[in-house]
């Protein structure tokens, strides 16, 4: 699938801490009819950095992951080929579906991410078998994720904006460079397949919702959904403002 992986520069650090550093990296899209020249993924930069002494303890913790503009670019053709998908590799996944094949999380190691970053990423998505297109540009993201072996339970919080959200066809989106922005706290218990929203802050261009909640979920489908959404000073203006314009006209 992938002819090339460029990198310009790496280099390694081992003690008190490991850590890869890798400049100008780049992986060749995928070569064919319908997948454009563009790379599949491009980064200016990638920062990983793993302290060494708590492996000792069974315990893998990361000072930093970061990429520092990150761009992605997904694409299907019209014949519905993928440039981010193995034909061999999907058949073997469907084989292992129809055996049985699950997974399930084991106890005794913890990991503490204390910093995951993307700065100023690019997502794109483009479909031309369904005709369907959406972009992210702006992107930045913080998040600090900690697993608790003891109790089986994972805890997350994270900060997400985007600086221009689009989505629709490829030749015109519905929904055009739409700021977002979401503030999150939840925690996951492993053993009950539950997962609890604390704390969620979402602003979409302005307006401002809370969302706190609960989903459980039972043979791989939500049994249990309770969520309840807020917001303060929503008038009608503002949501018809969130509308696609193409929509509006339709309605009137």
């Amino acid at each position: 699938m992938v002819d090339e992986v460029n990198i310009k520069e790496i280099g390694l650090s081992i003690f008190p801490t490991f850590g890869v550093k890798v400049d100008g990296l780049s992986i060749e899209n995928r070569k064919g009819p319908g997948f454009s020249e563009r790379p599949l993924l491009h980064l200016d930069e990638f920062v990983l950095d793993v302290k060494l002494l708590p492996l000792l303890a069974n315990r893998f913790e990361v000072n930093q992951l970061v990429f520092h503009k990150p761009s992605i670019l997904l694409e299907v053709n019209k014949d519905g080929e993928e440039n981010f998908s193995d034909a061999q590799k999907e058949e073997g996944k469907e084989q292992e579906r129809e055996k049985g094949l699950t997974v399930r999380a084991g106890g005794g190691g913890s990991l503490l991410l204390s910093n995951f970053e993307i700065k100023d990423g690019e997502f794109e998505y483009v479909n031309m078998k369904e005709n369907r297109a959406l972009r992210m540009k702006g992107l930045d993201m913080c998040l600090r994720v900690e697993t608790i072996a003891e109790v089986n339970e994972m805890r997350t919080e994270s900060e997400v904006k985007i600086a221009r959200f689009s989505y629709g066809t490829r030749e015109k989106p519905l929904i055009d460079s739409l700021p977002l922005s979401l503030k999150q706290k939840s925690k996951i218990i492993v053993e009950e397949n539950t997962l609890t929203l604390e704390q969620g802050d979402l602003d979409i261009q302005g307006l401002k919702f809370r969302m706190v909640g609960a989903l459980t979920v039972v043979d791989e489908k939500p049994s249990f959904v309770d969520f309840t959404v807020n917001s303060e000073n929503l008038d009608l203006e503002q949501i018809l403002s969130l509308l696609p314009r193409g929509l509006l006209k339709e309605t009137e």
